[in-house]
């Protein structure tokens, strides 16, 4: 089963990469003994090659000058045939560990890539539940404002009140005012009424009726709307 929390996903890439890193490393070092016993192997060729070559010149000279019958044999040293036959089966050796190194690489390779990809995926579930909660606090923060704002609107139907710059800006409908006044950042004469507000929800204006009366009896008669 692949780990569920961003550290221990994290720490099975780690792990994979430095299991890859190793397998690596192994790999590209049998691969220069593999070299290595490859060359010892062709130069212990070359020099038999050149046995048999010297050996063929003294046959030819032999000949020439009148030699007749069996044919001197080219006997190697149990030096020489020692050293062939270990060079080939260490040659043969190195090939198969080459090929074992290769294969855990490919192994440790598609393992870390798997890790990799499981990060990916973590990472971006993580990201998913950042926007989710992003998205719920927005959402909330919309609710609150939008209450904000249907009482602020109730604030018209307060008799003689005239809107700041602040409170028009607040609740001034952006698509209908007029450019000329988008701009104005002083206090309004106009009367409420002539305004290009949001509508006033019909319960927000409960809110300021009840603000004037608890400012003007100095004790809340009745219970505020909430502005959360």
């Amino acid at each position: 089963m692949l780990p569920n929390s961003l550290p221990e996903v994290r720490e099975a890439v780690a792990g994979a990469r430095a299991r890859h890193n190793d397998d690596s490393a192994a790999l590209a070092r049998g691969r220069e003994r593999l070299a290595a016993s490859v060359a010892d192997l062709k130069r212990i060729a070359a020099e038999d090659e050149a046995a048999i070559t010297r050996h063929a010149q003294r046959l030819e000279k032999q000949t020439r000058e009148g030699a007749a019958g069996p044919l001197p044999s080219l006997i190697p040293s149990d030096a020489a045939i020692a050293a062939q036959i270990t060079a080939q089966r260490t040659e043969e050796a190195a090939r198969r560990m080459v090929a074992s190194l290769e294969s855990a690489e490919r192994v440790s390779r598609a393992t870390l890539a798997e890790a990799e990809e499981s990060l990916c995926n973590a990472v971006l579930a993580a990201v998913g539940e950042d926007a989710d909660q992003l998205a719920r606090e927005v959402e909330r923060l919309r609710f609150e404002l939008k209450r904000k704002e249907e009482l602020l609107s109730g604030v018209r139907d307060v008799p003689n009140f005239r809107p700041s710059a602040a409170v028009f800006r607040a609740l001034r409908d952006d698509v209908n005012v007029p450019i000329a006044d988008l701009g104005h950042d002083g206090d309004w004469d106009t009367s409420v009424a002539d305004l290009h507000l949001r509508p006033t929800p019909v319960d927000a204006a409960a809110h300021w009726r009840q603000r004037i009366e608890q400012l003007t009896n100095g004790e809340l008669t009745a219970p505020l709307a909430s502005v959360a």
